[in-house]
């Protein structure tokens, strides 16, 4: 070793070579110490992002948890139920509905069930008033009221009614509902739109066949004759049944027109 640190090297670079021995240890040790140094830092940074981490947990679960138990702004009532109750009376008597029903919903505060007996123009007319007062409606049900007569024009209708949570309508909002109501191009869906009228014109045969009842059936009506059911189109002794009105039948046959009423609804 020490020939060929004689033959290569020179007597100078000898004299340096331990002090740049001990220059390389004392560089590994600040290495091995930088390297310490940093992994200590690094975990300490890691210790306080998770101390972090747990304190805004803690403070979002306490915020949901306020969520949870309390409304949040503009999202409870803006009226009390009972004068709420009083709207709903005084708006059923400017348009003409009837209220059959008006009761809270158990356990879900802001919210009643409502059943109301009127006609398509009666309930467009509360429905707009309500929507002036920013009340939803919805769920609605729609069948014939009890004991009406054939071919009458009002319905039972039944909806949920959520209590107003905004402010009532005003400008432009409120002009646009009440252009709504105003319509006259609006078809009453309460009735068949595509059901001709029976024409009255033609023998009457109510003395022979009893025209007992008609109801509604899909998109028409359907006649109950003598105890039979028949709609358009079908044949009633020889002859067609041509059209089943709101309270009449059209019957033609053997180039003959008849017809059969409800006694006291004329059509």
């Amino acid at each position: 070793m020490q020939a060929l640190l004689d033959r290569f090297v020179s007597p100078g670079l000898r004299r340096l070579l331990p002090g740049l021995l001990a220059l390389g240890v004392a560089a590994e040790l600040s290495a091995w110490w930088s390297y310490g140094a940093l992994d200590r830092r690094i975990a300490a940074q890691t210790a306080g992002l998770v101390e972090r981490i747990h304190a805004e947990d803690e403070a979002l679960r306490g915020r949901l948890h306020a969520l949870n138990v309390t409304p949040a702004p503009g999202s409870v009532a803006t009226v009390e139920p009972t004068a709420f109750l009083r709207q709903i009376d005084a708006v059923a008597g400017r348009t003409g509905v009837q209220v059959l029903r008006v009761v809270p919903r158990p356990n879900t505060a802001g919210v009643l069930d409502v059943a109301l007996a009127a006609s398509f123009p009666q309930f467009l007319r509360f429905a707009a008033a309500m929507e002036m007062q920013s009340a939803a409606l919805h769920g609605l049900q729609i069948a014939p009221p009890e004991g009406a007569a054939p071919g009458s024009e009002r319905r039972a209708i039944g909806f949920t009614l959520d209590l107003p949570r905004r402010p009532a309508l005003a400008g432009r909002h409120a002009d646009a509902v009440l252009a709504t109501v105003a319509d006259p191009s609006l078809r009453d869906p309460f009735t068949s739109g595509n059901t001709p009228a029976a024409d009255t014109a033609g023998t009457d045969l109510s003395a022979k066949y009893h025209l007992t009842g008609i109801t509604e059936f899909g998109d028409g009506y359907m006649a109950t004759i003598d105890g039979r059911d028949y709609r358009e189109g079908d044949r009633l002794d020889g002859m067609s049944i041509d059209a089943v009105g709101r309270h009449s039948v059209a019957l033609s046959g053997g180039g003959q027109h008849y017809t059969l009423g409800l006694a006291g609804k004329p059509e």
